[in-house]
């Protein structure tokens, strides 16, 4: 008998044993069913072992993903609405997890713990059974809570993959939990509505949403214990599986066990994520080694200035690799680690890719802090130069459209210049603003528009951010932050930000146009309106289209709308004023 096997007979006993024991503790009766629900509806297995966990390093985020293996992985099935809970040995072990359960019950607990009497449900889907279990009875607010997380599904959908695999689909329900749902980790939160309601979630819960998400979209995802925690695991179709500890989104850390200590070690992007690791792990005898990486860096060397006038960041550490994104020059980057000749940093969109060590120049938090109280200017030209005089024709660089420099002298005619790493210029004064006047500019449609049609017939580049090339969604941002505004980075993003417009006859200059596949409601491109039915777009490169079907230069109808202006602020959208990366607040 394999060990899965094996475990799944053991697991009743596991469950009875620890998992009733908290209700011993002071916690409300349904937080700790709550966590019985968690631990067993979605639980395959047990560890006796602490497991090795990490998370392989990803572009823009990372997951918490660890493979193993499992010879027998056939023996786990998941048919119709049915779930089938775990590995079924030849005798399987079945037990009502609500067996024990004491107390008065409504009329829908009782007709869910009927429903989990054979350890699986038929009439309940696995979220609407953790809400029932922690205590939500109410219709009509369980009927809130199904609209929200169908909204959840309908957001996630935009942005998966055409064709993605299993474990694409975890990692983008786990990097999109945190990014949008997840905000405050509480131990003794065991209501998975308290996610939606607050953001405030714990292992048990966080796994529950994930888990349930993740079979929405054909990831087989079940529940793991441990002791004092509980994470999940995702089953792939070539039989290995990945355990995903769901309390944190980047995470590239290890577990083992010596004698009665759990030993971790590794590293995270930031503190707090390493004192949610604290957390997940309170309770326990616990050495903690994991690294902190934007601490692990030199104090001079935890931030950098982008001193090309475009630099292109990529997917992997080496420059055959995949586009990610690109920065112009004066972006602030945090640096996170190096590798090589390569830092990976983080963006002021949140992007996490590599840059080569050549297109920035090192900075610590003191010299950030000069560096935004001193006098800059921005390029507003589409496209100009730093001269090694002002009559030469040879440039010290080359600058394109919201470039920064600092201010040495001002000639009038001509700024002289000099850029982050230090290169001494001059510039024509028609060319640049100031930056301290600048960034107060008011919403500009106009401006948008302007910069979009400067670019048309520019080609296109997967990851181009700048008026040299440029994608779809990049297009947009570089349309964007002309007028000093900083939206996400993919079209996939955008689409869940601003004010949404039902119909195109209803847009405004300015409104982004978003199109993909109708029937799954995947976002996989992004227009500007203009006006009159006409939107720039970048597909193939830069052009006009009209939304009107009778049109000759009819392409695409949009699946969605979001408008800007006036949605400053919220989630998504922020301005360069507002960003204490380039302006000290």
């Amino acid at each position: 008998m394999n060990y899965m096997q094996n475990n799944y007979q053991t697991n009743a006993q596991t469950i009875r044993r620890s998992s009733w024991s908290l209700l011993q503790t002071p916690c409300w009766r349904w937080s700790a069913v709550t966590a019985l629900f968690a631990v067993f509806i979605c639980c395959t297995t047990s560890y006796s072992q602490t497991p090795d966990r990490f998370a392989r390093p990803s572009v823009r985020r990372q997951t918490v993903l660890r493979p193993t293996f499992n010879s027998n992985y056939d023996n786990y099935s998941n048919t119709g609405s049915s779930l089938n809970l775990g590995v079924q040995p030849q005798q399987p072990v079945v037990v009502n997890p609500f067996e024990r359960f004491q107390g008065e019950v409504s009329a829908i607990e009782s007709d869910m713990i009927q429903d989990a009497k054979d350890s699986r449900f038929d009439r309940y889907t696995l979220f609407e059974a953790a809400l029932i279990a922690a205590g939500n009875t109410d219709a009509a607010k369980l009927e809130e809570y199904k609209q929200q997380y169908n909204n959840r599904v309908y957001q996630l959908a935009q942005l998966m993959p055409q064709n993605a695999t299993e474990l694409q689909k975890a990692r983008i329900i786990l990097e999109y939990l945190h990014r949008e749902m997840f905000r405050e980790y509480l131990l003794e939160s065991s209501n998975v509505g308290a996610i939606f309601d607050s953001g405030i979630y714990n292992c048990v819960t966080g796994a529950t949403l994930f888990n349930s998400l993740a079979r929405h979209f054909g990831v087989n995802a079940v529940a793991l214990e441990l002791p004092g925690h509980a994470m999940s695991r995702v089953y792939l179709s070539d039989g290995t599986y990945y355990d995903v500890e769901t309390t944190c989104a980047i995470w590239d850390v290890k577990a083992s066990k010596s004698k009665d200590v759990i030993i971790l070690e590794g590293s995270v992007s930031t503190q707090e994520l390493k004192d949610k690791i604290d957390a997940a792990f309170a309770g326990e005898k616990v050495t903690n080694k994991v690294k902190v990486l934007e601490l692990s860096q030199p104090v001079t060397r935890r931030w950098a200035l982008v001193k090309l006038a475009v630099a292109t960041l990529r997917c992997e550490p080496k420059h055959s690799a995949e586009v990610a994104t690109q920065a112009v020059m004066g972006t602030p980057v945090k640096v996170l680690d190096k590798q090589g000749d390569w830092y990976r940093v983080v963006t002021p969109d949140d992007y996490i890719s590599f840059i080569p060590e050549s297109s920035i120049i090192m900075r610590s938090e003191q010299q950030m802090k000069q560096w935004r109280d001193s006098q800059r200017v921005i390029v507003t030209a589409f496209a100009s130069s730093l001269r090694e005089t002002p009559s030469s024709e040879y440039p010290v660089s080359d600058l394109v459209l919201s470039c920064i420099l600092q201010v040495q002298n001002n000639d009038g005619e001509w700024l002289t210049l000099t850029t982050p790493d230090g290169r001494k210029g001059y510039v024509k004064a028609s060319d640049v603003a100031d930056l301290n006047e600048w960034k107060t500019q008011a919403f500009d449609a106009a401006r948008i528009e302007h910069t979009a049609r400067l670019m048309t017939g520019c080609g296109y580049l997967w990851g181009g951010t700048s008026t040299k090339v440029s994608d779809c969604s990049g297009l947009v941002k570089v349309a964007y932050l002309s007028n000093g505004i900083i939206l996400q980075r993919d079209a996939s993003q955008q689409a869940l930000t601003g004010q949404k417009i039902a119909d195109w006859h209803n847009c405004q200059l300015g409104d982004l146009l978003f199109f993909g596949n109708s029937k799954t409601g995947r976002v996989t491109h992004v227009g500007l309106y203009l006006r009159d039915g006409k939107y720039i777009h970048c597909s193939g490169q830069v052009k006009i289209n009209s939304l009107n079907k009778g049109d000759s230069d009819y392409l695409y109808s949009p699946l969605s709308i979001s408008r800007i202006q006036g949605q400053i602020g919220t989630r998504g959208i922020t301005t360069l004023a507002a960003h204490p990366w380039y302006c000290n607040q």
